[in-house]
Protein backbone atom coordinates (compact mmCIF):
# COMPACT_ATOMS: atom_id res chain seq x y z
CA UNK A 1 0.00 0.00 0.00
CA UNK A 2 0.84 3.80 -0.36
CA UNK A 3 2.61 6.11 2.47
CA UNK A 4 -0.12 7.83 4.47
CA UNK A 5 -0.16 11.57 5.46
CA UNK A 6 1.04 11.72 8.91
CA UNK A 7 -1.78 13.90 10.92
CA UNK A 8 -4.67 12.15 9.06
CA UNK A 9 -3.06 8.79 10.48
CA UNK A 10 -2.01 10.22 13.48
CA UNK A 11 -5.49 11.68 14.45
CA UNK A 12 -7.62 9.21 16.64
CA UNK A 13 -10.95 10.00 15.85
CA UNK A 14 -10.18 8.52 12.60
CA UNK A 15 -10.75 5.17 14.04
CA UNK A 16 -13.65 3.35 15.67
CA UNK A 17 -13.89 0.38 17.45
CA UNK A 18 -17.10 -1.36 18.63
CA UNK A 19 -18.00 -3.53 21.67
CA UNK A 20 -17.40 -0.35 23.67
CA UNK A 21 -13.24 -0.05 22.83
CA UNK A 22 -11.57 3.22 22.34
CA UNK A 23 -8.79 4.08 20.45
CA UNK A 24 -6.90 6.59 22.64
CA UNK A 25 -3.45 7.42 20.31
CA UNK A 26 -2.60 6.67 17.14
CA UNK A 27 0.99 6.70 15.53
CA UNK A 28 2.63 6.04 12.11
CA UNK A 29 5.36 3.50 11.88
CA UNK A 30 8.57 4.56 10.27
CA UNK A 31 7.37 2.43 7.07
CA UNK A 32 4.83 5.30 6.39
CA UNK A 33 2.41 2.54 5.61
CA UNK A 34 1.51 0.67 9.05
CA UNK A 35 -0.49 2.90 12.29
CA UNK A 36 -0.03 1.57 15.86
CA UNK A 37 -2.87 2.21 17.74
CA UNK A 38 -3.75 2.48 21.86
CA UNK A 39 -6.58 1.48 22.58
CA UNK A 40 -9.06 0.48 26.21
CA UNK A 41 -8.79 -2.92 27.20
CA UNK A 42 -10.47 -5.59 24.98
CA UNK A 43 -11.35 -9.05 25.64
CA UNK A 44 -9.68 -12.18 24.56
CA UNK A 45 -11.18 -14.49 22.18
CA UNK A 46 -13.94 -11.51 21.23
CA UNK A 47 -14.27 -10.02 17.54
CA UNK A 48 -13.96 -6.61 16.84
CA UNK A 49 -14.16 -4.37 13.55
CA UNK A 50 -12.11 -1.70 13.40
CA UNK A 51 -13.45 1.38 11.28
CA UNK A 52 -11.37 4.23 9.21
CA UNK A 53 -11.92 7.47 7.70
CA UNK A 54 -10.74 10.72 6.83
CA UNK A 55 -6.86 8.74 6.44
CA UNK A 56 -5.33 10.39 2.91
CA UNK A 57 -2.20 9.14 1.15
CA UNK A 58 0.72 11.46 0.25
CA UNK A 59 0.10 12.25 -3.25
CA UNK A 60 0.12 15.79 -4.26
CA UNK A 61 -3.67 15.94 -4.57
CA UNK A 62 -4.65 13.56 -1.47
CA UNK A 63 -6.13 10.37 -2.03
CA UNK A 64 -8.72 9.57 1.22
CA UNK A 65 -9.41 5.69 2.26
CA UNK A 66 -12.56 4.90 1.45
CA UNK A 67 -14.55 6.17 4.50
CA UNK A 68 -16.20 3.51 6.91
CA UNK A 69 -13.38 1.22 5.52
CA UNK A 70 -13.46 -1.70 8.02
CA UNK A 71 -11.97 -5.08 9.10
CA UNK A 72 -12.73 -7.48 11.58
CA UNK A 73 -9.73 -9.50 13.77
CA UNK A 74 -10.33 -11.13 17.18
CA UNK A 75 -8.33 -9.66 20.09
CA UNK A 76 -5.55 -12.88 21.12
CA UNK A 77 -3.23 -12.58 23.89
CA UNK A 78 0.00 -13.86 21.75
CA UNK A 79 0.35 -12.13 18.33
CA UNK A 80 2.05 -14.55 16.08
CA UNK A 81 5.46 -13.46 14.49
CA UNK A 82 7.32 -15.01 11.97
CA UNK A 83 11.41 -14.16 13.59
CA UNK A 84 13.71 -14.56 10.80
CA UNK A 85 11.45 -15.32 8.04
CA UNK A 86 10.38 -18.63 7.92
CA UNK A 87 8.84 -20.54 4.88
CA UNK A 88 6.07 -21.76 5.26
CA UNK A 89 4.75 -19.08 7.15
CA UNK A 90 3.04 -19.48 10.73
CA UNK A 91 0.58 -18.76 12.35
CA UNK A 92 -1.75 -18.88 16.03
CA UNK A 93 -5.16 -20.10 16.96
CA UNK A 94 -6.77 -19.10 19.97
CA UNK A 95 -9.03 -22.23 20.93
CA UNK A 96 -10.11 -20.83 24.40
CA UNK A 97 -8.53 -19.80 28.02
CA UNK A 98 -4.86 -21.19 27.74
CA UNK A 99 -5.24 -23.14 24.04
CA UNK A 100 -3.77 -22.19 21.03
CA UNK A 101 -2.38 -23.93 18.01
CA UNK A 102 0.50 -22.59 17.01
CA UNK A 103 2.17 -23.73 13.75
CA UNK A 104 5.45 -22.38 12.41
CA UNK A 105 7.79 -23.16 9.95
CA UNK A 106 11.78 -22.62 10.06
CA UNK A 107 15.31 -24.33 9.64
CA UNK A 108 16.44 -23.93 13.38
CA UNK A 109 16.42 -21.87 17.06
CA UNK A 110 20.08 -21.81 17.62
CA UNK A 111 22.94 -21.39 16.24
CA UNK A 112 23.20 -17.36 15.78
CA UNK A 113 20.78 -16.82 14.19
CA UNK A 114 17.05 -18.40 14.52
CA UNK A 115 13.97 -18.65 11.93
CA UNK A 116 10.94 -19.99 13.93
CA UNK A 117 7.39 -18.76 14.24
CA UNK A 118 6.54 -17.20 17.81
CA UNK A 119 3.34 -16.43 19.27
CA UNK A 120 4.40 -13.39 21.66
CA UNK A 121 3.30 -10.91 24.01
CA UNK A 122 5.13 -8.06 26.12
CA UNK A 123 5.59 -8.84 29.24
CA UNK A 124 7.34 -6.86 32.30
CA UNK A 125 9.05 -8.17 35.68
CA UNK A 126 9.21 -11.26 36.87
CA UNK A 127 7.12 -14.53 35.56
CA UNK A 128 6.82 -18.59 36.33
CA UNK A 129 4.65 -20.09 33.35
CA UNK A 130 3.60 -23.11 32.17
CA UNK A 131 1.86 -25.09 29.27
CA UNK A 132 0.89 -28.37 28.47
CA UNK A 133 1.60 -29.41 24.81
CA UNK A 134 -1.21 -32.24 23.92
CA UNK A 135 0.98 -33.04 20.41
CA UNK A 136 3.61 -32.22 17.89
CA UNK A 137 4.06 -32.32 14.22
CA UNK A 138 6.77 -33.94 14.24
CA UNK A 139 8.30 -32.67 11.20
CA UNK A 140 11.73 -33.33 11.77
CA UNK A 141 14.03 -35.00 15.18
CA UNK A 142 14.81 -31.48 15.28
CA UNK A 143 11.99 -29.93 15.77
CA UNK A 144 11.50 -27.00 18.43
CA UNK A 145 7.98 -26.30 20.43
CA UNK A 146 7.80 -24.95 23.49
CA UNK A 147 8.10 -21.18 25.68
CA UNK A 148 10.04 -18.62 25.02
CA UNK A 149 11.75 -15.03 26.20
CA UNK A 150 13.44 -12.84 24.16
CA UNK A 151 15.06 -9.88 24.41
CA UNK A 152 14.01 -8.48 20.64
CA UNK A 153 11.95 -10.08 17.45
CA UNK A 154 15.43 -10.08 15.59
CA UNK A 155 16.49 -13.30 14.42
CA UNK A 156 19.97 -12.77 16.73
CA UNK A 157 18.32 -11.34 19.56
CA UNK A 158 19.19 -13.08 23.11
CA UNK A 159 16.91 -15.33 24.31
CA UNK A 160 15.85 -18.11 26.95
CA UNK A 161 13.62 -21.01 26.36
CA UNK A 162 12.82 -24.57 27.30
CA UNK A 163 11.67 -27.16 24.58
CA UNK A 164 9.75 -30.40 23.32
CA UNK A 165 10.81 -31.95 20.20
CA UNK A 166 10.81 -35.79 19.14
CA UNK A 167 11.52 -38.84 21.04
CA UNK A 168 14.65 -38.70 20.46
CA UNK A 169 15.43 -35.24 21.59
CA UNK A 170 13.41 -35.46 25.02
CA UNK A 171 13.37 -31.64 26.69
CA UNK A 172 15.85 -29.33 26.84
CA UNK A 173 17.02 -25.84 27.65
CA UNK A 174 18.40 -23.69 25.01
CA UNK A 175 19.50 -20.12 25.23
CA UNK A 176 21.77 -17.52 23.75
CA UNK A 177 23.48 -14.95 26.28
CA UNK A 178 24.89 -12.22 23.82
CA UNK A 179 23.22 -11.05 20.82
CA UNK A 180 24.57 -12.55 17.37
CA UNK A 181 26.14 -15.23 19.58
CA UNK A 182 25.99 -18.75 18.95
CA UNK A 183 22.83 -20.52 21.30
CA UNK A 184 24.15 -23.15 23.77
CA UNK A 185 21.45 -26.06 25.16
CA UNK A 186 22.01 -27.65 28.56
CA UNK A 187 23.80 -30.80 29.31
CA UNK A 188 20.32 -32.67 29.93
CA UNK A 189 18.94 -32.83 26.17
CA UNK A 190 17.46 -35.33 25.35
CA UNK A 191 17.46 -36.10 29.45
CA UNK A 192 14.15 -35.97 30.15
CA UNK A 193 11.41 -37.67 28.12
CA UNK A 194 8.74 -36.31 25.56
CA UNK A 195 5.36 -37.79 26.93
CA UNK A 196 2.38 -36.33 24.73
CA UNK A 197 -0.32 -35.70 25.44
CA UNK A 198 1.51 -34.57 29.14
CA UNK A 199 4.61 -33.40 28.11
CA UNK A 200 4.55 -29.96 30.07
CA UNK A 201 7.09 -27.29 30.38
CA UNK A 202 7.68 -24.22 32.40
CA UNK A 203 9.48 -21.07 31.88
CA UNK A 204 10.37 -18.91 35.03
CA UNK A 205 11.82 -15.75 35.35
CA UNK A 206 13.51 -14.34 38.45
CA UNK A 207 15.29 -10.68 37.13
CA UNK A 208 17.86 -11.61 35.46
CA UNK A 209 17.85 -15.67 35.62
CA UNK A 210 15.90 -17.40 33.87
CA UNK A 211 15.59 -21.40 34.35
CA UNK A 212 13.39 -23.89 32.52
CA UNK A 213 11.85 -26.80 33.84
CA UNK A 214 9.88 -30.11 32.45
CA UNK A 215 7.26 -32.36 33.96
CA UNK A 216 5.33 -35.22 33.12
CA UNK A 217 2.36 -34.57 35.39
CA UNK A 218 2.71 -30.35 35.75
CA UNK A 219 3.19 -31.26 39.55
CA UNK A 220 6.63 -32.21 39.40
CA UNK A 221 8.87 -30.42 38.35
CA UNK A 222 12.48 -31.22 37.01
CA UNK A 223 14.99 -28.55 36.20
CA UNK A 224 16.30 -28.65 32.81
CA UNK A 225 18.70 -25.79 32.94
CA UNK A 226 19.30 -21.91 33.40
CA UNK A 227 21.15 -19.02 32.44
CA UNK A 228 22.07 -15.30 33.07
CA UNK A 229 20.51 -12.58 30.86
CA UNK A 230 23.10 -10.17 31.49
CA UNK A 231 21.49 -6.65 31.84
CA UNK A 232 18.21 -7.77 30.72
CA UNK A 233 15.34 -5.64 30.09
CA UNK A 234 12.29 -5.25 32.85
CA UNK A 235 10.28 -5.99 29.72
CA UNK A 236 10.70 -8.88 27.08
CA UNK A 237 8.71 -10.81 24.52
CA UNK A 238 7.52 -13.88 25.92
CA UNK A 239 5.35 -16.83 24.33
CA UNK A 240 4.97 -19.76 21.87
CA UNK A 241 7.73 -20.91 19.88
CA UNK A 242 7.71 -23.75 16.62
CA UNK A 243 10.66 -24.43 14.28
CA UNK A 244 9.44 -26.86 11.95
CA UNK A 245 12.92 -27.70 11.04
CA UNK A 246 11.51 -28.43 7.47
CA UNK A 247 11.86 -26.10 4.83
CA UNK A 248 8.57 -27.20 3.23
CA UNK A 249 6.23 -28.04 5.97
CA UNK A 250 4.97 -26.39 9.10
CA UNK A 251 4.77 -28.41 11.99
CA UNK A 252 1.79 -27.46 14.57
CA UNK A 253 1.97 -27.92 17.96
CA UNK A 254 -1.13 -27.80 20.56
CA UNK A 255 -0.58 -25.71 23.21
CA UNK A 256 -2.77 -26.23 26.43
CA UNK A 257 -2.79 -24.87 30.12
CA UNK A 258 -0.66 -22.04 29.31
CA UNK A 259 -0.94 -19.94 32.39
CA UNK A 260 0.86 -18.92 35.76
CA UNK A 261 2.74 -22.05 37.27
CA UNK A 262 0.23 -23.93 39.31
CA UNK A 263 2.65 -25.98 41.57
CA UNK A 264 6.59 -25.26 41.61
CA UNK A 265 7.02 -28.42 43.21
CA UNK A 266 11.11 -29.42 42.11
CA UNK A 267 11.77 -33.08 41.97
CA UNK A 268 15.45 -34.12 39.51
CA UNK A 269 14.63 -36.56 36.48
CA UNK A 270 15.72 -40.23 37.65
CA UNK A 271 16.28 -41.93 34.24
CA UNK A 272 16.26 -45.80 34.89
Amino acid sequence: GESVAVASAETAANYRLNGGATVSSAVLEPDGRNVRLTVSPLTFGQTYTLTVSGVTDRAATPNPIASNSARSFVAIEYTPTDVGSPVPAGGVVRLGVGQFDVTGGGSDIGGQRDQFQFAAEQRTGNFDVQARLDGVTITDPFLHAGLMARESLAENSRFAAVFASSAQLGCFFESRSTTGGKASTAAQRGGFPVNYPQTWLRLRRQRSVFTGFSSLDGVSWSPLGSMTLASAPDTLYFGLAVASFDAATGATARFRDVGPAVSTVEAPWVND
